[in-house]
């Protein structure tokens, strides 16, 4: 190969398509003369239809679009019978891909040239250089890089006991993931990151999270999204690569973020509408912190003095009343008081799966991007 150009590699089809410069050389000793004899002419161009030309062509391909039809290419022919033959094409090859890393892989395409017709015995073919560094002549495209191209011998064992001599180029491919990690990573962990402290962070003193639900189910739809981009373009059969494992990983992370906001929601609720407030005594053992108000007697006690009978027993039903208004006022504070104490204590909870959620989150990503 004179020279190769990565045009695509098609990762659904597993097709790689590239321009390339074959050149084939062979002895022809029918065609060699004698220079001297012909005004020290060492070297002539001939139509390439009137010469023999070996059948070789690309095995594993399965398309072949010439540059300059064969009908109008020449052949050079040199006075020692030296035979040189130039068919620049666009080539398409089966490429079978190892997608696990996706996108931070590296493929080995392997190109089979091989003669239909003649055996072992009759053409055998070597390559020029078994080894072709990249550069100029030998490059990828945007999303690929050539590494190198080895060539080696191969011997083809025929059921109808002929031997076929093959050559093979394996094409080793690295992919550019840069435009993954931008594109896709990056977008990812930012989604999930800030789903996280949207579904974890406190947003008033009531505690109300009517709209931590929505939250996550929206960021759910657009990891979904993300998702089907990746596998828009994975073979059906490829086992899962690793840009999809992250996104689906992020996906069960941002679910049981739901959930677990969902629950505490719930939680919440229930006590708020039912009112789970512990007895008074133990109230008074387990909130002994929080800072309570004696009801004032409004020094009802000094009216007892009263001489009148009935007046006196007024004054008892009055303050009985006042007792018990007391009461209720005492009671309505503590409950208030158990409504600010359920609202820290999610608070916290709130605040330990953050952490929780995000370390699981930070975690992933540094798995699945460094190893």
């Amino acid at each position: 190969m004179n020279y190769m150009v990565l045009l695509t590699l098609d990762q659904k089809g597993e097709l790689m398509s590239f321009s390339a410069d074959v050149q084939k050389s062979w002895y022809d000793p029918n065609l060699s003369w004698n220079p001297l004899a012909y005004g020290n002419v060492s070297r002539i161009l001939s139509a390439e239809r009137s010469l023999w030309r070996p059948d070789i062509a690309i095995v594993n391909g399965a398309a072949e679009d010439d540059v300059i039809p064969a009908s109008d290419r020449y052949a050079v022919i040199f006075s020692d019978g030296t035979v040189q033959l130039s068919a620049p094409a666009v080539y398409t090859t089966r490429c079978l891909l190892t997608l696990s890393s996706f996108p931070f892989d590296s493929q080995e395409c392997e190109i089979r040239f091989g003669s239909w017709v003649y055996t072992l015995d009759e053409i055998l073919l070597v390559a020029q250089d078994y080894v072709l560094e990249p550069g100029a002549e030998y490059k990828g495209n945007s999303e690929w890089t050539v590494e190198n191209i080895t060539a080696y011998n191969y011997v083809d064992h025929s059921d109808s006991g002929n031997d076929y001599g093959e050559l093979h180029y394996t094409i080793k491919l690295k992919r550019k993931s840069n435009y993954y990690i931008y594109v896709l990573f990056l977008p990812t962990f930012v989604v999930s990151t800030l789903a996280i402290f949207g579904l974890f962070t406190p947003l008033n003193n009531e505690g109300d999270r009517a709209e931590k639900a929505t939250l996550g189910l929206t960021t759910l739809l657009s990891l979904a999204v993300m998702l089907d981009i990746v596998g828009q373009d994975m073979p059906k059969s490829a086992p899962l690569p690793r840009l999809g494992r992250y996104v689906l990983g992020e996906i069960i992370i941002c679910s049981l973020g739901v959930l677990a906001s969902i629950a505490l929601q719930i939680t919440h609720q229930r006590i708020n509408t039912r009112e789970f407030i512990p007895s008074k005594s133990l109230a008074k053992k387990t909130f002994e912190k929080f800072p309570k108000s004696e009801p004032c007697k409004m020094g009802m006690r000094v009216l007892r003095s009263a001489g009148d009978r009935d007046f006196k027993v007024a004054l008892g039903e009055l303050e009985c009343s006042l007792q018990k208004v007391c009461e209720y006022i005492a009671w309505l504070e503590l409950k208030e008081e158990f409504y600010t104490y359920w609202i820290r204590l999610f608070d916290v909870i709130d605040l330990l799966l953050l952490l929780l959620f995000q370390a699981a989150n930070v975690i992933l990503t540094a798995v699945i991007v460094l190893f």
